[in-house]
């Protein structure tokens, strides 16, 4: 048991809406801290105005034009960090 520890701050990218519930049903659990985004565009103006999550939660086929591999980088440069994904 661990106790008095800080909440995870998890940041997650997935464009359906079932997966997206799924993962907050999952992170409520865990009591985790979380954001959840529906498309690139919403995470990257988040990005920009936020500081870093502990960790990137991205589905892997994002739309027709991204993907989650390809956001890592984008993500990680604005928030300067190698955050896990």
């Amino acid at each position: 048991l661990i106790e008095n520890r800080e909440a995870i701050n998890i940041v997650a990218v997935d464009d359906d809406p079932e997966n997206l519930a799924a993962i907050a049903s999952l992170l409520q659990k865990w009591k985790a801290n979380y954001t959840l985004f529906d498309n690139v565009d919403n995470e990257l103006a988040y990005a920009n105005q936020n500081g870093a999550p502990d960790v990137i939660l991205l589905d892997y086929q994002l739309g027709s034009d991204c993907d989650g591999i390809t956001l890592i980088k984008p993500l990680r440069e604005i928030w300067q960090r190698q955050i896990p994904a």
